[in-house]
């Protein structure tokens, strides 16, 4: 069985402050193990975080960066929003997309192009968040529910085999009043303390009460696992 952490600290890296990003990379590492030579896009890739990830649980042969032009570490450079991505169709196995829709404002141009490049029964990976603060202000544009994809992916013909949401009953509030606090006390030295404490009460949550307070409606993320069919009967 493959640890669910894949081993990460998550002080290392801010890319893994919402946990269901994880817990949705697993679900499509458990999908893919038996693939031998697997080819990996990850569409707005920053800094490659889930690169050695899937290279340590899965048989990786190409792992492809896409991003923005004054992105450094990616492969490809591209604006997602109007250009296409120079791959040919039907050529990954894998499509990944973590945090990246709501930061366009022409994301079913980025899905369309994601779907043209993955192969037909393929997978994509797609994470995206529904409730917190503005980030990267000027390029923060967008939230969708859960039934927006539902909707999406059912007239695409494609199946959404695995939905996670990310909070139980105390993440929501948690994480407004203490997103509000760092906006009044933006010294970290006040601020910092009062996470920690918010992210204890989160962490005690999840274990006394597991899945039984799940809060559906009010989540903060939402992880998706889509199993691509491009010939729908009907």
């Amino acid at each position: 069985m493959i640890d669910k952490t894949f081993g990460y600290n998550k002080k290392e890296s801010s890319y893994y402050i919402l946990k269901n990003i994880l817990r949705t990379a697993h679900k499509s590492i458990e999908l893919l193990k038996d693939k031998r030579d697997i080819k990996i896009l990850d569409v707005g890739c920053g800094d490659k975080p889930y690169e050695e990830i899937f290279k340590n649980h899965l048989s990786v042969k190409e792992y492809v960066g896409v991003d923005y032009y004054n992105n450094q570490k990616a492969d490809i450079k591209v604006d997602l929003n109007k250009e296409f991505i120079p791959m040919d169709d039907n050529y990954f196995n894998l499509v990944i997309s973590t945090q990246v829709l709501e930061h366009l404002y022409n994301p079913l141009h980025t899905i369309n192009e994601i779907r043209r490049v993955v192969k037909d029964n393929g997978i994509i990976l797609i994470t995206v968040p529904l409730l917190g603060h503005e980030h990267d202000k000027k390029y923060d544009f967008l939230r969708y529910t859960k039934h927006f994809y539902n909707r999406l992916f059912k007239e695409l013909g494609d199946e959404i085999i695995y939905m996670d949401f990310s909070n139980y009953f105390l993440s929501t509030p948690l994480l407004i009043f203490c997103s509000m606090l760092s906006h009044i006390f933006p010294k970290s030295y006040i601020y910092t303390p009062i996470w920690k404490i918010a992210e204890f009460l989160d962490y005690l949550s999840i274990k006394l009460f597991k899945d039984r307070y799940i809060t559906h409606s009010y989540y903060i993320n939402l992880g998706m696992v889509v199993r691509v069919n491009k010939n729908p009967i009907g």
